[in-house]
Parts: structure tokens; C-alpha cells; sequence
């Protein structure tokens, strides 16, 4: 029998399916992961697959696609929400007579009172021309008034995939930001915004996807998409055949920074206070208050201790306690992993190592070692995986985490 590595290697020459494009989102699994890991651990119609940290639905797409039943469950709405869509499964004559009574109606409304409209938005006038904040806000409406309530998710993530394009922030880049690239072609007038034709595109482009999708799968696999924390997961459903988790990563992807302007235009970040409050939830945040780092904290974890205590003795408090509560609350998912997948069931693993102000933290390896063994897994394998071309993952990360020039795969089976 071939490992999970050699398994993975052959899984990754194959097709993509066009649905994993539908909406950008960083730090996404490659859809080979999750395949080779269905096949080989959830191999019966009737295992059960679940992604505690669904993000943009890589694994419950990939698991839908082979047949079997998913649960994706994510912290971040905009996860959920692309996730389901992603999942779901539409008819394609319906989706595209939808998109025409929102397109005629969209081109129809003259755009009254669509300023006064305008969702929160931390700088707006910054990020966005003022003829593209009123046609985003036209479209926006029309999707509520025009689009039949069954359809309005798929075309709000459409909306969604739509607004880093019509944006002043330069989709190349992974945080928002007006780059000199986009500040010369606008000097130059060489960049035209036209948010009805760019949604209208987009719109059919996903469509197309989402037919093929449908008719890829078959119909009997069920998928459950909800809010809420790897942490502290529901207790409604019974223990799964396979975990695949792609965590986050300490001091790396900011996914709700990254987010922001897509989140905004959704209503899904009202305030500064609910954007604050929201990015403290998260695993590996750094929102952190001076008197919350301004004393060593202890965790109690093997290994863990002695690189806060040396990150603290250096000065860096407040990043000694980002690694410390980053352990604390993945050993907390540990032990929900640990309940929720039955006996003899496995837990596949991406993650990468982190360099914090140029310590090396090897979290693959702590993962791999008392972290889950005192949970209840074996170690069945673990390998480098390097990358080798882009997997729309922040490689260049900020300027203490040093480079992610691959990831780390771990293979564990519960005893």
C-alpha cells in the first residue's frame, strides 16, 4: 500500500475543478490534500468528513466530489458563506435567469439614494471611487430585490468575488492596499472600472463552474456548513471518520485583514470595535493589550514554555504571549478532534513552521509530539511538502515571520 505522501504526489497531477476558484481566499489547502486523504481514510459512502477551519470550503468540495458526507465549520462568516455556496448545488438555467432579472434590474436603477446606503467601511473614499461605491450598492439591492431568496447566497458571494477587482486596492497583492502600480495606470487614466460588466462576468464564469461541479458529484452526499469555533464545536453530530485541518499559522496570515473590503460591502464587519472584536477571536491572533503581555505566561505545555520564556527574556512580551495562547488554544482543538473522530479514525494536518522575531517555533514538530499524543493519536506520518508553485499561500509574510518556503504534512490515527 502507497503512503499518504506518495499517494499525494500522484493527486496532485490531476485536474482541478473550477468551483475551488470561486472566490480568492489566502491561505487555501491544495485540493490534493483533502482528495488523497478522503480516499485514503474515509474510504466508505457512509464516513464522514470534517474541516474544523473550513475556510473557503477546499476540503467539504473535495469530499462532496468523492461521495461522502461533510461538515465544515469556520470562525469567519465570509468562510462560511463561500463555503456553502461553493457546496451547494444550483440549477444552472435557473442561476443564469436570476443573474438576467438582476442584471436588467441593476442597469434600470439610476442609483438613487445608493450613497446613503453604503455599508461601514473603514476609509471608503480611499478604496473606492465614488462611482463604483454607488453601482457596488445598485448591485447590492438588486440582489435583495431582484434575485429569488434560494439564489441570493450565490450571487452575494458573486458580489464578493467581485469588489477587490472594482477597488483601489491592487488584486495582486494579498492586503489592501493602493499600490504604485495601480496609482500610475489611474494618473495615466489606463484603468476602467465598470462594476455591472465585471460582476456580470464573474457571475457567469461561476455559474459555468458551479454546473460543472454539480454534475461532477454524485447526489448523495450531504454537507453542513456553519459558524463556529475549531475550539468548542457543536455537539450534534456523531464522531467522524476524518479531520483534515489546515490551522492558522502563528504570526502569518491575517485572514480577516485580508478580508477586510469583501467583508465590509457584506455587512459582515459594522464597526471598528466588531472589526477589533472579531480579530481577537481568532487562533494565532496578536491583538493582545499591554496588560495582557506584560507579565510571562505559562502553559504548562512541553516545549512551549521554554520558547515563550526566551522570546519574553528578550523583550518580545506581547508576541511570547501570541505563541503561548496560539499552543493553548490548538491544544484545545486537539481535544476536540479527540471527541469528535471515532476510534481508529484519522487526522491529516497542513502547517508550516514560523520564525518569531528570528525564533524558530517548530510547530509541525510539537504537533506532532506531546501536543497530540497526550490527546490519543499515533503518528503515522509526517513529511515536508514543499511548494512548488503558487497555492494562492502567503509565502513572503510579515517582516518577523520570515519566509514559508513549504508545509509540513501530518498523518495521525486515533487510538
Amino acid at each position: 500500500m502507497r503512503t499518504f505522501k506518495q499517494e499525494l504526489e500522484l493527486a496532485k497531477a490531476e485536474p482541478r475543478l473550477r468551483i475551488h476558484s470561486f472566490h480568492r481566499y489566502f491561505g487555501k489547502l491544495i485540493p490534493a490534500i483533502p482528495r488523497t486523504a478522503v480516499r485514503l481514510y474515509a474510504s466508505s459512502s457512509k464516513d464522514v468528513v470534517l474541516d474544523p477551519f473550513c475556510g473557503s470550503g477546499t476540503t467539504l468540495v473535495e469530499a462532496k466530489a468523492l461521495g461522502r458526507d461533510c461538515i465544515g465549520f469556520d470562525i469567519n462568516p465570509l468562510a462560511v458563506l463561500v463555503s456553502r455556496v461553493k457546496t451547494s448545488f444550483h440549477d444552472d438555467e435557473m442561476l443564469n435567469f436570476q443573474l438576467g432579472k438582476l442584471m436588467y434590474e441593476a442597469l434600470r436603477d439610476n442609483g438613487k439614494d445608493a450613497m446613503a446606503e453604503a455599508p461601514f467601511c473603514v476609509n471608503r473614499d480611499h478604496w473606492y471611487r465614488d462611482e463604483v461605491i454607488r453601482d457596488l450598492v445598485v448591485m447590492k439591492r438588486n440582489i435583495e430585490k431582484a434575485v429569488d431568496e434560494p439564489y441570493r447566497e450565490f450571487f452575494r458571494a458573486c458580489l464578493s468575488a467581485t469588489n477587490r477587482d472594482v477597488s483601489n486596492s491592487d488584486p495582486k497583492h494579498v492586503f489592501p492596499g493602493y499600490s504604485k502600480r495601480l496609482r500610475k495606470m489611474d494618473a495615466n487614466g489606463k484603468r476602467v472600472v465598470d462594476v455591472f460588466q465585471t460582476f456580470e462576468q464573474k457571475a457567469k464564469s461561476r455559474i459555468r463552474a458551479a454546473y460543472e461541479y454539480a454534475h461532477y458529484c454524485p447526489n448523495s452526499s450531504d454537507v453542513r456548513v456553519e459558524e463556529s469555533d475549531a475550539r468548542s464545536l457543536p455537539t450534534d453530530f456523531e464522531q467522524v471518520a476524518l479531520v483534515v485541518m489546515n490551522p492558522p499559522y502563528i504570526s502569518s496570515i491575517r485572514y480577516l485583514e485580508s478580508m477586510k473590503l469583501e467583508m465590509y460591502w457584506l455587512g459582515m464587519l459594522e464597526s471598528t470595535e466588531h472589526q477589533s472584536e472579531m480579530d481577537k477571536r481568532g487562533v494565532g491572533t496578536e491583538r493582545y493589550g499591554i496588560q495582557e503581555y506584560r507579565y510571562y505566561h505559562r502553559t504548562g505545555l512541553p516545549n512551549v514554555d521554554e520558547l515563550t520564556d526566551r522570546l519574553f527574556s528578550q523583550g518580545e512580551k506581547k508576541m511570547a504571549l501570541t505563541v503561548a495562547r496560539y499552543f493553548e488554544d490548538m491544544e484545545r482543538v486537539f481535544a476536540e478532534m479527540a471527541r469528535v473522530i471515532r476510534p481508529k479514525g484519522h487526522l491529516v494536518i497542513k502547517i508550516s513552521n514560523s520564525n518569531v522575531r528570528k525564533i524558530s517555533v517548530p510547530t509541525a514538530d510539537l504537533f506532532a509530539g506531546s501536543l497530540t499524543a497526550r490527546h490519543g493519536f499515533n503518528l503515522l506520518e509526517q513529511f515536508d511538502d514543499p511548494f512548488v508553485q503558487s497555492r494562492s499561500l502567503l509565502t513572503k509574510r510579515n517582516t518577523y515571520s520570515g519566509r514559508m518556503d513549504s508545509d509540513f504534512m501530518l498523518v495521525l490515527q486515533k487510538t
